[in-house]
């Protein structure tokens, strides 16, 4: 796409835009706040929209969501790829049993979340750090793989 910028002096911006399919339209920003959308085709105006600068700014947070969810979902796929979701039961030779999540340092030593605590078929979501690790407590990680498995023995053995 290419945008031209061309100022209009005591009036405001003008942006002359064609996009790769060579449609073009135009943009008038008005220091007034009043803003002017001119569809063209072959040079000659075919349409046009004028907005107050309440109008515009809820076209252009419609339009932000509308790219910014296709970009995140094209990063998603990528960082995905790399997470995983894993359980792990919490036994009685378990040495972070009946500690905090805190106490034993949990993210620092393991870069990974706890995101669950299954207690007695109950979930808590997002535990607190001050969250006791109870024995027969499920404990839903998240992280890449290789972490996760670390977090495991770490739980176990609090050693990394």
């Amino acid at each position: 796409m290419k945008i031209k910028t061309i100022d209009i002096p005591s009036v405001g911006k003008r942006y002359d835009i064609t996009t790769e399919s060579n449609s073009k339209f135009v943009l008038i920003d008005y220091f007034s706040g009043l803003k002017e959308i001119y569809i063209l085709k072959d040079n000659q105006t075919i349409g046009s929209i004028k907005l107050n600068n309440d109008e515009a700014n809820q076209l252009a947070i419609l339009l932000s969501r509308m790219f910014l969810k296709d970009f995140l979902e094209k990063r998603i796929d990528v960082i995905f790829q790399s997470l995983a979701i894993e359980t792990v039961k919490i036994e009685e030779d378990f040495k972070s049993m009946n500690k905090t999540i805190e106490e034993i340092k949990f993210r620092t030593f393991t870069r990974t979340y706890i995101i669950a605590i299954i207690r007695n078929e109950r979930p808590l979501v997002m535990p607190q750090p001050s969250e006791k690790i109870l024995e027969n407590d499920i404990l839903v990680l998240l992280g890449n793989i290789e972490d996760i498995e670390k977090a495991k023995i770490y739980l176990k053995n609090l050693k990394t």
